[in-house]
């Protein structure tokens, strides 16, 4: 793997461990005015400037939903510990084929339950998007490109 090409995929497997981290631990999928945020590890709730976090048990989410916000957040999680794993591997010039499928499988994972637990969401009136949901989706496609760079230098040697 080149120099530059080295580099660009440790920027990427970091960023993407970046993103799916704070997307998932921050929260914030979708909020609902300034005072109610939801995101995979609960709810954050502010009334008259008290503030604080509850599960998602009383949104009226499908046992399913609350299910999948909990892989969702674990996926998340484990999918930016194996990135940075891929990072220093990559940077310790030591990629390896398997490097890059346990790679494949934390995305992977971490997209599915995430997928889930968008699908799945309640309806709620007024909710629109927030960061947690934009940053899960930036450190996805940063991970898959992460992941295809150390397969495809793989698969050349």
């Amino acid at each position: 793997m080149s120099t530059p090409r080295r580099v660009l995929t440790i920027v990427l497997a970091l960023l993407a461990a970046a993103g799916l981290a704070v997307g998932v631990q921050g929260g914030r999928w979708w909020s609902i005015g300034a005072e109610l945020h939801l995101g995979p590890n609960g709810t954050w709730w502010c009334l008259d400037g008290d503030c604080a976090a509850r599960g998602l048990a009383w949104t009226g989410g499908s046992g399913l939903w609350q299910r999948a916000a909990l892989a969702t957040y674990a996926g998340g999680l484990v999918a930016a510990l194996v990135l940075v794993g891929l990072a220093g591997a990559v940077a310790a010039g030591r990629t390896s084929r398997l490097v890059a499928l346990v790679g494949a499988v934390a995305v992977v994972t971490a997209a599915g339950s995430g997928a889930l637990f968008y699908a799945l969401r309640p309806a709620m009136a007024a909710a629109h998007a927030g960061r947690g949901l934009a940053l899960f989706a930036v450190g996805l496609a940063a991970a898959v490109a992460a992941v295809v760079s150390v397969a495809l230098a793989t698969r050349a040697r």
